[in-house]
């Protein structure tokens, strides 16, 4: 008998859209909607900053493209922007030197709270992340639907794939986020140990049968981790949890020093006044807090992040070279997320997973500094510092 003939398969959208997976186009859309309610212009509710996004890469193509050549970003484009813009602004320690050689085009002024302003490089880094995030969570529901709601189209694409392995040797490269072909097809060698979670580059390319499933854009079974080798390597999460949901805005550390809107948690304002200035003067990791109200300024709730971001401190592990006590922070998944570490001045230092300084605290003063020595606020708030973008 001879051997079976190799076929290699390139899946795009069009595969699984029938079975109710969002199009290149509908992605667009659904990031431009969430983008309106969250990211609104504010000369314009009517658009948000995804639609100006789209209308300045346009017009940009249109001055340096040949006519037949000029087509309206999709939504890696606009996504892959975003997260270039992060990182064009000055952003103290971590200015990047790209900046010395590329002007960043005024933005026009969002809503944030109910406030008009400009977006900073950390508006454009946690952008970036609720992009991504709202992709990630559009994929993974549809996903974990598809038995339930579509399981007649998978019994017929399960077939279909019976029928091309009966005389052929079958891989696939898909584009897709989805699994809908990896339903049917759940022994293809992906690279990676579905059990561990752990990927091996050798199970693909020390592998004896032609049959594998190869994620060129990644999947809806990716995840991140942090081992021993790796910061943030991708590992393989076979259950489709749904993904952190991220709040409407997430604090990150403006300017000032001082939190500001949206970070790991909801901020909500209890007070009447919705336009007043928000700044937080204490944070707490843990617990709901009633933030306190000085002055004016509105009070403000710290609602718990979801569970699978949670802090935790652990104690008594690796001890530092001096001898000093050290306290890690980790999340549910015991992913190092940073340290907190006594000094022989008596100050505490917190470190991120990647050992930099993020900032210290002085209890003589009471005072939290950032790495840059700038006042960050009254109390321990090293805990913050760590977890800021």
């Amino acid at each position: 008998m001879s051997e079976k003939k190799k076929l290699l398969i390139l899946v795009g959208a069009g595969a699984s859209v029938h079975l109710g997976l969002p199009s290149v186009w509908a992605v667009g859309e659904l990031l431009r909607k969430a983008c309106l309610q969250h990211y609104p212009v504010a000369a314009d509710p009517s658009r948000s900053i995804y639609d100006w996004l789209v209308e300045e890469i346009t017009a940009y193509r249109s001055a340096h493209l040949k006519p037949g050549f000029v087509q309206e970003p999709n939504f890696e484009d606009v996504l892959y922007t975003v997260l270039q813009l992060g990182v064009l602004y000055p952003n103290g320690h971590y200015t990047a030197s790209i900046g010395a050689f590329v002007d960043v085009h005024q933005s026009p002024d969002v809503e944030l709270f109910g406030r008009s302003q400009r977006l900073t490089q950390y508006d454009w880094r946690q952008l970036g992340g609720f992009l991504a995030d709202t992709i990630i969570d559009a994929f993974r529901d549809a996903c974990r639907t598809l038995e339930p709601t579509k399981s007649h189209l998978i019994d017929e694409m399960r077939k279909f794939f019976q029928a091309l392995e009966a005389e052929h040797q079958v891989a696939v490269a898909t584009l897709n986020y989805d699994d809908a072909i990896y339903r049917v097809l759940p022994h293809l060698e992906t690279g990676f140990d579905r059990a561990a979670g752990a990927f091996d580059e050798r199970r693909l390319f020390e592998r004896e049968s032609w049959g594998c499933f190869l994620h060129l854009h990644g999947s809806v079974h990716f995840d991140m981790d942090s081992t021993k080798s790796s910061l943030h390597e991708i590992v393989w999460r076979d259950r489709l949890r749904p993904e952190r949901r991220r709040p409407q805005r997430r604090l990150y550390y403006g300017g000032h020093g001082l939190p500001s809107v949206g970070h790991r948690g909801q901020l909500r304002q209890d007070a009447a006044d919705p336009a007043s200035p928000v700044q937080v003067l204490l944070l707490r990791a843990r617990s709901p807090t009633q933030l306190r109200r000085r002055s004016t300024l509105p009070a403000i709730r710290f609602c718990r992040p979801p569970p699978q971001r949670r802090l935790r401190r652990v104690s008594g592990r690796a001890p530092s070279p001096s001898g000093h006590a050290r306290q890690e922070l980790r999340d549910s998944m015991n992913r190092l997320i940073g340290t907190i570490q006594s000094r022989s001045d008596g100050r505490l230092e917190g470190r991120d997973a990647m050992n930099r300084l993020k900032g210290t605290y002085d209890p003589g003063t009471n005072e939290t500094r950032d790495e840059m020595n700038r006042l960050v606020g009254k109390g321990n708030l090293l805990s913050s510092l760590i977890t800021r973008p």
